[in-house]
Formats: structure tokens, C-alpha cells, sequence
């Protein structure tokens, strides 16, 4: 695998996942989401497995609505978080959570206002080491 691909900018947000060397990451960036399900990350791993973090932020501190957070694996749910803000003010990070990443997979991260049509931004993120790859 070689280290980042040609014309890759690695220190960027977007949707997409990056590598460098034996590092893997991918960073939203602030995403204004409302009531229906926005994707906040999206791609293929490589050929080797990822044992990292994915964490969830909200972008506007400000904020009074909750929001779940959805996984994907292959276009199957592998975990959900929602969060409620009355019982978290202040916008701090509410998800930290361990994650291992099979070697070619589609690895989707969505978010989704569940208290109104209010649109604020949330952010992700996902960062990891990469194991096995070719």
C-alpha cells in the first residue's frame, strides 16, 4: 500500500477516508444536519483491517436538539449513538468509542436531527492504525 495516493491532501475534511503510511483517518468537518439522515463519512477501507476510534462532536455548542449517529459497515447498522442534550449541554464530546474496520469495507457514518427540523452543525471523526495491508 503505498503510503498517500498522487495528488492526495491529507490534511483536509470531507467525506472521505485518508491514509498515510500505516494511519488511517477521515474528518467531517463541520456539517450542518436537520431532520433527515446526512452522511458525514464515506469510502472503502484498504486491504488491511483498522483497530482505531470514531467520535461524534457537536459543532454548534449552542444547540438544544438531539441527534443519533449511525454506523455502516457494508450498508449494515454496527452501532448508533443518539444523543439527548438536556442530559449533555455545552456541545462537549459525547462519543469516543473503540472500532475495528475489516479490510475492504464500505464504512458509513451518518447523522440525523431527532428533535425537530432545526439544522446545526455536528461534526465526526475516525482515526486509526492499519494492520495487514498489502
Amino acid at each position: 500500500m503505498s503510503s498517500v495516493e498522487q495528488g492526495a491532501v491529507v490534511s483536509s475534511v470531507g467525506t472521505s477516508l485518508r491514509y498515510i503510511g500505516e494511519h488511517f483517518f477521515a474528518y467531517s468537518g463541520p456539517v450542518a444536519v436537520a431532520d433527515s439522515e446526512i452522511t458525514l463519512i464515506e469510502g472503502t477501507s484498504g486491504s488491511g483491517y483498522v483497530v482505531g476510534v470514531w467520535s461524534t462532536f457537536y459543532g454548534d455548542t449552542s444547540t438544544t436538539d438531539d441527534y443519533r449517529f449511525i454506523l455502516y459497515f457494508n450498508n449494515q447498522v454496527v452501532a448508533v449513538i443518539q444523543w439527548d442534550q438536556s442530559e449533555h449541554p455545552q456541545g462537549r464530546n459525547l462519543n469516543v468509542s473503540d472500532i475495528l474496520i475489516p479490510p475492504q469495507t464500505i464504512v458509513k457514518l451518518t447523522a440525523e436531527n431527532v428533535a425537530d427540523n432545526t439544522s446545526n452543525d455536528v461534526m465526526a471523526s475516525l482515526v486509526g492504525r492499519v494492520y495487514g495491508a498489502e
